[in-house]
């Protein structure tokens, strides 16, 4: 028999393979069975219970991203101890954008920061514990956290920002609070009931 038809009759046999669906039925008490995928030394990778709870492990500092460039997915890369999912459409969730112990959820998001969080569109955390939530966030300051949409460039020593922005080319800020107790609103404050306002320090109108 020529190599040749070696070779098709392999292929013949393995096609139907392929594209057959792998289920794995749990017997018994579903609440303590598991179903456990392990690596070569016999450490869990990732862990099914029968009632459906889950376990993903790693390995800190070893291994490569799951997953780079555009695409809708959830993932884990327990390299850098990171977690992404929704969807994206560029390099948002490549590895040079993934910062260590970070979380990203929503649309083209993303946190570059050590312990940063984006969640929401276009939402970027670049500082080192630093949260970014709504549209077009930017929150480039560590410890600062940044909510709303398209917030104005902030300063060194802004830790919390209310953006009020309509898009890139018109950001503005709503509410800001410095480091130090000072709070900047940008138009009226009102307050409603039976409250007492104490006011120390001069007063800016």
């Amino acid at each position: 028999m020529k190599p040749t038809q070696i070779l098709l009759i392999a292929l013949l046999i393995t096609l139907p393979l392929q594209a057959q669906d792998i289920t794995n039925k749990l017997g018994g008490d579903t609440a303590t069975e598991t179903y456990d995928v392990t690596d070569s030394g016999d450490n869990v990778l990732f862990r099914v219970q029968g009632d459906a709870d889950a376990l993903f492990n790693g390995t800190w500092g070893t291994g490569t991203i799951p997953a780079s460039g555009s695409g809708v997915r959830m993932m884990w890369y327990p390299s850098k101890g990171a977690f992404r999912v929704g969807r994206v459409g560029g390099q948002f969730w490549d590895d040079s954008n993934i910062g260590l112990n970070s979380t990203a959820m929503g649309y083209n998001t993303t946190a570059s920061g050590s312990s940063s969080t984006a969640m929401g569109t276009s939402t970027t955390a670049t500082g080192s514990n630093s949260t970014a939530l709504g549209v077009g966030i930017i929150s480039d300051r560590a410890t600062q956290t940044v909510v709303g949409t398209f917030n104005e460039a902030s300063d060194d020593n802004e830790v919390f920002v209310v953006g009020c922005g309509w898009d890139n080319s018109n950001r503005d800020n709503a509410f800001e609070v410095i480091f130090f107790g000072d709070i900047t609103a940008k138009n009226n404050v009102y307050a409603k009931g039976m409250y007492i306002v104490m006011i120390y320090g001069p007063v800016m109108m």
